[in-house]
């Protein structure tokens, strides 16, 4: 018998996190990336704050995701 609890998908704080990442680079893709352009630093720290966050999670994370 396995004892493992699993969480829903849409429970993962991973799952939530990179889902707004795909939202946020698809919108910036819409508008013509001319904001990267314009806040090349900004950019930079907006995608090192996303990476540490997603190290970050990971870390934090015990439950499996399952059906």
């Amino acid at each position: 018998m396995n004892l493992i609890r699993k969480k829903p998908w849409w429970q993962s704080k991973t799952v939530i996190v990179n889902l707004l990442t795909a939202g946020i680079a698809l919108g910036t893709t819409l508008q013509g990336q001319a904001i990267i352009t314009e806040y090349p630093r900004a950019t930079a720290v907006i995608v090192a704050a996303i990476s540490g966050l997603n190290v970050a999670l990971r870390f934090i994370t015990y439950l499996p995701i399952g059906g």
